[in-house]
C-alpha cells in the first residue's frame, strides 16, 4: 500500500513524444539524419487537419475510410536529425519507404546509416529523394532507438498493442547483436557511459 504523504511523488514513466521530420520548411528541403531503426515502419494513414493512422487497416471501423478519404502510405524511421541532433520520426512517402526498405533489405538494416532526404527541384512538393551513406559512428555510439510502433501508437491515439500486432515488433538490441549489427556488450557500455 502507497503511503499518501510522501516527501515526493513516486517515479513515472516518461513518455516522450517524438516530433514527425518531413522535408519541408521546418527541417528543410534537404536535410541529413541518423538513422537508429534497425527498418522502416509502413502504415496506411489519413489526414485529418494532421496525419493519423487509418483503423481499417487495424480491422477498426475507420470513420475516414467511410467518409471515402483513401488512406495514403508513408514510411517511418527512428533518426536524429544532423543540424538540431533532435530524436524524432521521419516520414517518408510510399516511394522513399520501398526504397529504404529495400536498401534494408540489401544492408541487413539502417541503423548506422545517414539518411539524405530531398525534393526533387528543391520545391516542398517536389518527388522526395532518398539516399544513405555510411554514419561515421560507430555502431557502439549511436543511441538506441525508441520504439517507433508506440511513437506512432500515442502520435495517432491508438492503442499500441493494435499497431505491433500489425506492423510487427522492432529488434532488441540483444537479436542486433546475434545479427551482428552491435557488438556484445556495447550497448550495455554505451548506456553505463552516460551517453543514452
Amino acid at each position: 500500500m502507497s503511503q499518501f504523504f510522501t516527501n515526493r511523488p513516486p517515479e513515472q514513466k516518461h513518455r516522450r513524444n517524438h516530433p514527425v521530420m518531413r522535408s519541408g520548411h521546418k527541417y528543410g528541403i534537404e536535410f541529413a539524419g541518423l538513422c537508429l531503426s534497425d527498418r522502416v515502419y509502413c502504415a496506411p494513414t489519413h489526414y485529418a487537419g494532421r496525419s493519423v493512422g487509418c483503423l481499417a487497416a487495424l480491422g477498426k471501423e475507420c470513420e475516414h475510410c467511410e467518409k471515402g478519404w483513401t488512406p495514403r502510405w508513408f514510411g517511418y524511421i527512428a533518426i536524429i536529425h544532423g543540424k538540431t541532433k533532435e530524436i524524432g520520426l521521419l516520414e517518408l512517402t510510399a516511394a522513399a519507404a520501398t526504397e529504404a526498405a529495400e536498401f534494408a533489405e540489401r544492408e541487413g538494416s539502417l541503423r548506422g546509416y545517414v539518411i539524405i532526404v530531398s525534393r526533387l527541384n528543391g520545391k516542398k512538393n517536389g518527388e522526395l529523394k532518398i539516399r544513405f551513406e555510411r554514419a561515421k559512428q560507430i555502431l557502439s555510439e549511436i543511441p538506441p532507438s525508441f520504439c517507433v510502433t508506440e511513437a506512432l501508437a500515442r502520435m495517432w491515439r491508438i492503442k499500441p498493442e493494435l499497431l505491433v500486432q500489425k506492423m510487427g515488433v522492432e529488434p532488441t538490441v540483444e537479436e542486433m547483436e546475434k545479427r551482428g549489427q552491435l557488438d556484445e556488450g556495447d550497448f550495455k557500455r554505451h548506456t553505463t557511459n552516460g551517453a543514452a
